[in-house]
C-alpha cells in the first residue's frame, strides 16, 4: 500500500467516523434492539442493491489487494448511506470471521451468462455431475472447507486496516450469522428436476445425503469454535437476508470466548416450494431444526414464501426470532401465525418496480401501506433486495425509502 493509498482510506474512514457521530444513529440502534427483542417503537427500513455494482457504486482506484478490497467496502457503505435508510452506522470497520464449505466436497462448475454485449450477469448454469442420486451416490464425499487459508487472508485485512486508520475507527472482527441451505448443493449437483424425482425415487439415498450434509455443516461450526474464530453477532453482524443482529435476549459473553449459541443463525430452503408442507416436514425440516439448534436465534427464510410451513415445521423452531415474507408469501397468513409471539415479521417487497422505464411510486406506496396494515402487532422490518437493476436511476433507492417509511408509519401499529 503507497502513501496516495493510505491517505485516501484514511480520508473514507474519517468520512464513516463523522457520519457514525450522527445524533440520529443512537436512536436507530435502540430501535433494532427494539425490533429484534419483540418491542418495537416503528418499522425499520433498509435499503440494499443487488445488481451490477458498477450502475450504482463508485468504483475502487486503490492498485493494492488489500487497499481496494478496504476501498471497495468504504465506497459501499458510503453510498448506502446516502439513501438515508435505517441502517446504523457503527464507528467501526469490521472483518468478517465467515468461512467458506463446500457440501459433498464437489466444486460447482458454473458457466455465466452474458449480456448483450458480451458483459457477466447475475445468471448462470451449474454442470450437473449427477443424473441418478442412486447410481451416483458414490461421488458424494465429504464436505471440505480451509479455514486456515481464508482466516490467514482476514488476518492481513485486519492488520492492514488497523494500521492505516484504527485511530480512525475500531477494527473489529464480526460474525455473519452462518447460513445453511440443505437443498441448494443437491440442486447445484442434480438440477431440480432430478433432485424431485429423487425424492420418490430414491427416499433413502436422499435422507443420507442430507444427513450427510448436515453432519459436515455441524463439524464445520465445531471446528470455527474451536478455533476460537466466533465473535458474538447480536450487535451490527449481517443475519441473512441484509438484516441485522441487534438483541439483549441472550447474556453478553464478556470475556469468555464466543460460541455460536450466543447468537443469530440462519437458514433458508428456496428449492423446495415445489414440494408438499408434508414432504418438507418430513425430508428437509429435521437437517433445518438439527442446523438451527447450534445458535441462541435464529432466522429462516428467503424467497420462498413460509406460510405453508408453519404449522407443521417452523413453529416447532423455539428460538425463531426472524422469519422471511418475500413477495410470494401470504402476508396476512404469516401476520396470523406469528403475532404476538415477538418474531420480526421481515418483509422484502417485490423489486420489479424499480426496474421499469416508468417507476410507478403510487404502486410502492400501496405496496408498502398494505403490508403495513398486515403487519399490526408484528415487529416489522423492511428491506428492499434483489434489485437488480435500476433503469439507470439511482436517485429511486432513496426515494423508496422515503415513499415506504411513510406509508409504513401511517399504516402500522405496534
Amino acid at each position: 500500500m503507497n502513501a496516495q493509498e493510505r491517505t485516501l482510506l484514511r480520508g473514507l474512514a474519517q468520512k464513516v467516523r463523522e457520519l457514525a457521530a450522527q445524533p440520529q444513529m443512537d436512536g436507530l440502534r435502540k430501535s433494532w434492539y427494539a425490533l429484534n427483542d419483540g418491542k418495537p417503537d416503528r418499522p425499520l427500513i433498509v435499503m440494499k442493491f443487488h445488481g451490477v455494482y458498477s450502475d450504482v457504486y463508485p468504483q475502487p482506484v486503490c492498485e493494492d489487494p488489500l487497499a481496494r478490497e478496504l476501498e471497495g467496502a468504504f465506497l459501499n457503505l458510503l453510498t448506502e448511506a446516502g439513501w438515508k435508510d435505517d441502517c446504523v452506522i457503527e464507528p467501526e470497520f469490521s472483518v468478517n470471521l465467515s468461512f467458506s464449505f463446500t457440501p459433498f466436497g464437489i466444486p460447482v462448475e458454473k458457466k455465466q451468462a452474458l449480456d448483450a454485449h458480451g458483459k457477466p450477469t447475475m445468471g448462470y448454469l451449474s454442470h450437473h455431475i449427477i443424473a441418478d442420486l442412486e447410481e451416483d451416490f458414490h461421488l458424494l464425499g465429504k464436505s471440505t472447507w480451509n479455514i486456515e487459508k481464508e482466516y490467514a487472508h482476514k488476518q492481513a485485512l485486519f492488520a492492514a486496516a488497523n494500521e492505516t486508520f484504527g485511530d480512525i475507527l475500531t477494527v473489529k472482527y464480526r460474525t455473519p450469522a452462518p447460513s445453511y441451505a440443505p437443498a441448494t448443493a443437491l440442486v447445484e449437483l442434480m438440477g431440480m428436476e432430478n433432485m424431485l424425482l429423487a425424492l420418490y425415487d430414491a427416499p433413502e439415498h436422499f435422507a443420507k445425503a442430507l444427513d450427510m450434509q448436515t453432519d459436515d455443516w455441524l463439524e464445520f461450526l465445531s471446528e470455527i469454535e474451536a478455533r476460537g474464530l466466533v465473535a458474538q453477532n447480536t450487535d451490527a453482524s449481517y443475519v441473512g437476508q441484509d438484516s441485522y443482529g441487534y438483541s439483549r435476549q441472550l447474556a453478553e459473553v464478556g470475556a469468555r470466548q464466543a460460541s455460536f449459541a450466543d447468537g443469530w443463525g440462519y437458514a433458508n430452503s428456496q428449492e423446495t416450494v415445489g414440494i408438499s408442507p408434508q414432504m418438507f416436514d418430513e425430508v428437509f425440516f429435521p437437517s433445518i431444526a438439527r442446523y438451527a439448534a447450534r445458535f441462541g436465534l435464529f432466522a429462516f427464510g428467503c424467497c420462498e414464501p413460509v406460510h405453508p410451513l408453519w404449522e407443521r415445521s417452523l413453529s416447532r423452531l423455539p428460538n425463531l426470532r426472524k422469519v422471511s415474507v418475500s413477495p410470494w408469501c401470504d402476508e396476512e397468513a404469516i401476520a396470523g401465525y406469528i403475532r404476538g409471539k415477538g418474531i420480526v415479521y421481515h418483509r422484502k417487497p417485490s423489486p420489479n418496480g424499480f426496474a421499469a422505464a416508468q417507476w410507478d411510486e403510487e404502486a410502492l406506496r400501496a405496496q408498502i401501506a398494505k403490508t403495513a396494515r398486515a403487519a399490526r402487532g408484528c415487529p416489522l422490518e423492511i428491506t428492499f433486495r434483489d434489485i437488480t437493476t435500476v433503469h439507470g436511476d439511482s436517485t429511486r433507492l432513496g426515494k423508496a425509502v422515503e415513499i415506504a417509511r411513510r406509508a409504513a408509519a401511517e399504516n402500522w401499529q405496534p
